[in-house]
């Protein structure tokens, strides 16, 4: 216990050493990227980011800053006209999110990406940017919309005429089929996605690679193992050209074709290839998840072999594996398998103890499982029942928001129609005013002619026309000191008797004078004496006593008149008298 106390002390200095080194690493690109130019400091950012992509996983303040050095990048690289660094921005990018599961985000950021490197006309990046939102949409199970993407992405590549998106299109078309299950159409979009990538540069060996992990896994869902096998062949092949013109082992690649190669021998019943293939597959992965898939292999290898015991034991040991990360797959599905093998050995009673085993873990899973249906049924009704009672809200107070909105604009028109009736009602108050001022002019005139007439009677002949004029001006002298029109009884034949006058000849004596009828003659005085008791400020009559006053047997008939001569109301005439 000592020694173990002692050693862990002595390697607490060579963490923190560690811990040191890289961050001084980082502080000498941080400064490379202060002091440099050109593709120098494009490369010091790239080297930065590596650094955060590896620790962004598990800190998302590291994501953070991941993300703001690739902005950096990118920006650095439009600035010195670098559109290969722009990509590796842009795709890492979206790389970096989907290694954190943000599938949300890539949909989200991708489009605009997109639009950026069509209009550069930069097809590699382009093509890798669709294949990332599509790849996003499978992860997120929304397999319709993956494939709707992968078509669309296909029939840009024909527009442009680009192989390299032709290639990665099918890829991601045949990808779609296999989240489908749907293996044939898988296969057959695969195999033209490879021949048409193998044909183009060492930078697409990756995508071949894949490629044919995909189309064996396919071809072993069929259960063609035989030609799972065949196509490996061309897989290892592949693996050997990528590894050279990458100039670096592959370990990934490599374990996906002995992974291949072990369930295809599976298949096949060749349990001492699959044998050997396991075994490298044990020197390449670690990491309690591969270590379950190892048992897996050998348990399966060891049933084939009709090594029971052995299977036994490596079902067991996956089973220990399985509840490390508290896995449901501990409960059922392993000891079916175990059930299998106790079967195919005779151990009828260990049989019978096990599916009693499974059957209580199936109540509980499903009773487990529907508790859990309950609840999110529940949660659900109280999200739903919060969303209406939200929509509702926001409905009454939209409602509320737009009969506002209608009484503000109705209040606005209103008001604006309104201003505009008082400037035009304004205006003719004036004009109003200007004509009487013209007409008290014109009457003076009249009066002082009259008056020269008078004097020159005697000594000039007098036509029918003065005539006129002089009663016309007697006429005009009695309705002023009398007022005669204010008695609405009054007749023409009792005016025509007070000034000497035959009824007919007062009519033509107020025409040829004023160019009016006699009764709008009478009507003209009454509505003037109306104005003048409109305009007095200290009496408070009504509109229906200035009617009588003024002579008018009616009020309709004195509102009727005064807006046919002046083109306002009484009340509108009253509101501009100060």
């Amino acid at each position: 216990m000592k020694a173990l106390t002692l050693s862990l002390i002595l390697l607490l200095p060579c963490f923190a050493t560690a811990q040191n080194n890289a961050q001084h690493y980082k502080d000498s690109l941080q400064n490379l990227i202060a002091h440099s130019e050109g593709e120098v400091k494009l490369k010091a950012y790239r080297k930065l980011a590596n650094i955060y992509y590896a620790e962004s996983r598990a800190d998302s303040l590291k994501m953070d800053t991941l993300l703001v050095l690739y902005n950096q990048l990118f920006d650095e690289a439009g600035l010195q006209n670098n559109i290969e660094f722009q990509g590796i921005a842009r795709v890492n990018t979206l790389g970096a999110l989907a290694n954190c599961q943000a599938f949300d985000k890539v949909i989200k950021r991708a489009p605009k990406y997109l639009d950026y490197f069509e209009k550069k006309e930069a097809w590699k990046y382009y093509f890798v940017i669709y294949n990332k939102i599509i790849e996003a949409y499978l992860w997120t199970d929304d397999y319709n919309a993956g494939l709707a993407k992968a078509k669309e992405m296909y029939e840009k590549a024909k527009k442009y005429e680009n192989n390299v998106g032709l290639g990665l299109s099918l890829y991601m078309i045949s990808n779609a089929y296999g989240f489908m299950s749907r293996n044939e159409e898988e296969e057959k979009y695969m195999r033209e996605s490879i021949e048409i990538l193998k044909k183009e540069d060492v930078t697409m060996l990756p995508f071949v690679a894949s490629g044919y992990y995909y189309l064996c896994q396919s071809l072993m869902s069929q259960e063609r193992y035989k030609d799972a096998l065949l196509e490996a062949k061309e897989f290892e092949k592949i693996n050997l050209l990528y590894e050279e013109a990458s100039r670096s082992k592959q370990p990934t690649t490599w374990s996906n074709l002995y992974r291949i190669l072990f369930l295809a021998y599976i298949g096949v019943e060749d349990f001492d290839n699959a044998e050997m293939y396991y075994l490298k597959l044990e020197r390449i992965n670690g990491g309690v998840k591969d270590e379950i898939s190892i048992a897996q292999g050998w348990a399966t290898i060891y049933e084939g072999r009709k090594q029971y015991e052995k299977a036994l034991e490596m079902l067991d040991k996956e089973i220990a594996l399985h509840s490390d990360i508290n896995s449901v797959e501990i409960n059922v599905n392993i000891p079916k398998r175990k059930v299998l093998v106790l079967a195919k050995m005779g151990r009828a009673m260990d049989v019978y103890n096990l599916y009693s085993q499974i059957f209580d873990a199936n109540n509980t899973i499903r009773d487990t499982e529907f508790n859990a249906n309950l609840d999110e049924l529940r949660t659900q009704y109280e999200v739903d029942k919060i969303t209406a009672e939200k929509e509702r809200n926001r409905n009454y107070f939209l409602f509320a928001l737009g009969g506002c909105i209608l009484l503000a604009s109705a209040l606005i028109i209103w008001i604006y129609y309104s201003r505009k009736i008082v400037r035009k009602n304004r205006g003719l108050y004036l004009q109003i005013k200007e004509q009487d001022r013209l007409a008290e002019e014109m009457e003076q005139a009249r009066e002082e002619n009259r008056k020269l007439r008078l004097l020159l009677k005697d000594e000039v002949a007098v036509s029918p026309e003065d005539d006129d004029d002089i009663f016309f001006g007697r006429l005009t002298v009695l309705m002023k000191e009398q007022q005669l029109y204010t008695n609405s009884e009054i007749s023409r034949q009792e005016i025509a008797e007070q000034i000497g006058l035959s009824d007919r000849r007062l009519h033509d004596c107020v025409k040829n004078n004023t160019g009016m009828g006699f009764t709008e003659y009478i009507n003209n005085l009454r509505l003037s004496h109306s104005r003048e008791l409109l305009s007095r400020l200290n009496e408070n009559l009504t509109i229906e006593a200035i009617a009588l006053d003024s002579g008018f047997n009616s009020r309709i008939t004195f509102y009727r008149l005064f807006r046919e001569k002046y083109g306002l109301s009484p009340k509108q005439f009253k509101q501009f008298v100060k």
